[in-house]
């Protein structure tokens, strides 16, 4: 029993469940790439009103893979595979940098500023450009809240150390 409150104590059954969590999310985002050779493609258009509801889904700005594209915007999807990536690595690795905040801003920041040079017309909208500010942008994100979200269980948790 004392293993099980260790294993509990330590964060790596959040983590784990979390990361199950971002992983459905994300095989729900790709449902079109995964499905496009099944008979469950008649399912995407229902999966893809899901998705409207956190992205805006305008085609052109959607990565294609395979003849397919995936339910969310280059951007979005650059956020949601930066939670799944730092997900997956924080069942193994404590990740707790010293700056998150800064980091959180300095990535917000990339993100605006790509969208301010792109709406007043300095370049064409670049799918690399908004995956990789939404890689950035998910990452530090996934880190601030998984560290703000254990600081808050270590203070309501009643298992003690002996």
């Amino acid at each position: 029993m004392d293993l099980l409150f260790k294993f509990i104590k330590s964060g790596r059954l959040l983590r784990i469940t979390i990361f199950l969590f971002i992983s459905v999310w994300y095989l729900g985002l790709s449902t079109p790439i995964i499905l496009s050779s099944n008979g469950l493609y008649v399912l995407t258009p229902l999966i893809k009103k899901i998705y409207s509801n956190v992205c805006h889904q305008e085609t052109y700005k959607c990565i294609f893979l395979g003849g397919q594209h995936f339910l969310v915007c280059s951007r979005c999807l650059g956020i949601y595979t930066g939670m799944l990536i730092f997900s997956g690595l924080s069942i193994f690795l404590g990740l707790k940098p010293k700056y998150i905040k800064r980091l959180l801003v300095f990535s917000l920041t990339f993100i605006l500023i790509d969208i301010l040079l792109y709406n007043i017309g300095l370049y064409k909208y670049s799918q690399y450009i908004a995956f990789v500010t939404g890689l950035f942008f998910g990452s530090v994100t996934f880190i601030y809240i998984l560290n703000e979200f254990e600081n808050y269980l270590l203070t309501i948790t009643p298992f003690h150390e002996k």
